[in-house]
């Protein structure tokens, strides 16, 4: 089994220090190896010891649009507003709970495969 994961970010160190410290399962085990990628993505890589089962990829990001200058925003970037049913503003669209579920389905998988 290969497991990869890519997570980006704009200060992979912040987000570095969180991971290794919140998720030591997955950065103690020996089946895990990760790198950063242009200073900005963390890429993980988990080869398990079932070579017979299918490839499997998770995806997240923590980036974030910068919110510093209002005249790049249609609306303003905190506002929430509400245009024709859709609401507009930073983070709106954002999906970062994938990346704690990917964390989880790490620690399941290193569990499992040990």
């Amino acid at each position: 089994m290969l497991l990869t994961y890519l997570l980006h970010s704009n200060d992979t160190t912040v987000c570095s220090v969180h991971l290794v410290l919140g998720f030591p399962v997955i950065h103690s085990s020996p089946l895990v190896k990760w790198q950063k990628v242009n200073n900005y993505s963390l890429l993980y890589v988990v080869s398990g010891t079932k070579v017979h089962l299918q490839p499997y990829l998770l995806m997240a990001h923590l980036d974030v649009v910068p919110a510093d200058d209002d005249t790049k925003w249609d609306v303003p970037p905190f506002s929430a507003e509400i245009h024709d049913g859709f609401i507009y503003g930073r983070g709106t669209i954002d999906n970062k709970h994938n990346v704690f579920v990917g964390d989880s389905v790490f620690i399941c998988f290193v569990n499992f495969d040990s």
